[in-house]
This record gives structure tokens, C-alpha cells and sequence, in this order.
């Protein structure tokens, strides 16, 4: 799902004057999901900063781009909240997404 975002991203943005930071967002969000995968087990408070790390840099890339394929990002945390919290704080997570998803399209 990441690498598809990323290569739309690339297609559709190499040429704006925003495209750098842009692919600096995408990389930092990469590397809070290696971050959380490789440190998921050891501490649940460093695993939920990773997730809200990546929820505020998708967030970015939403307001930075006016681009709603950036959205699809959202699944990646909601599937590891759900998996590694409890299926509450997924479905809050979800709504909250959504809610964050609309703001900047409306």
C-alpha cells in the first residue's frame, strides 16, 4: 500500500515545487512504521508516538497536496492499533481519520 502511494506520488507530483517535501514526509513515514515494527514490542507508549507520528505526517501530506489518494495512508496505523491495541481504540482511530480526512477536503 506504501510503495503504491509513494510511486502515485512521484507520477503525479515530480514536478511541483512541493515534490521535496513531499518525499521527505513519505520517508519519515516509512521510517515511523520501521520504527514501530522493529519497537512495537518492547514499549506500548513508543509504539503509540510512532502511530501519531504517522497519522500527523499523513495529515501533512494531506494538507500539503489538497490530494485525496494521501488518505489511504490511514489504513496502515488502523490495522496496527488494531492489531497491537484493542479493537476500541481502532474503531476511534478510524472515526477520527475519517473526521481528519473530511476537514481537509470540505
Amino acid at each position: 500500500m506504501f510503495v503504491s502511494v509513494v510511486l502515485r506520488a512521484i507520477l503525479v507530483f515530480q514536478n511541483s515545487p512541493s515534490f521535496d517535501r513531499i518525499m521527505y514526509a513519505l520517508a519519515g513515514w516509512f521510517l515511523a512504521l520501521l520504527g514501530n515494527t522493529i519497537l512495537a514490542g518492547r514499549s506500548a507508549w513508543i509504539s503509540r508516538l510512532l502511530i501519531g507520528l504517522e497519522l500527523l505526517l499523513t495529515e501533512s501530506l494531506l494538507l500539503i497536496t489538497q490530494t485525496d489518494f494521501f488518505g489511504f495512508l490511514f489504513a496502515i496505523p488502523c490495522m496496527q492499533v488494531r492489531q497491537q491495541f484493542t479493537q476500541r481504540g481502532a474503531i476511534l482511530l478510524l472515526v477520527l481519520t475519517t473526521m481528519l480526512t473530511s476537514f481537509v477536503f470540505t
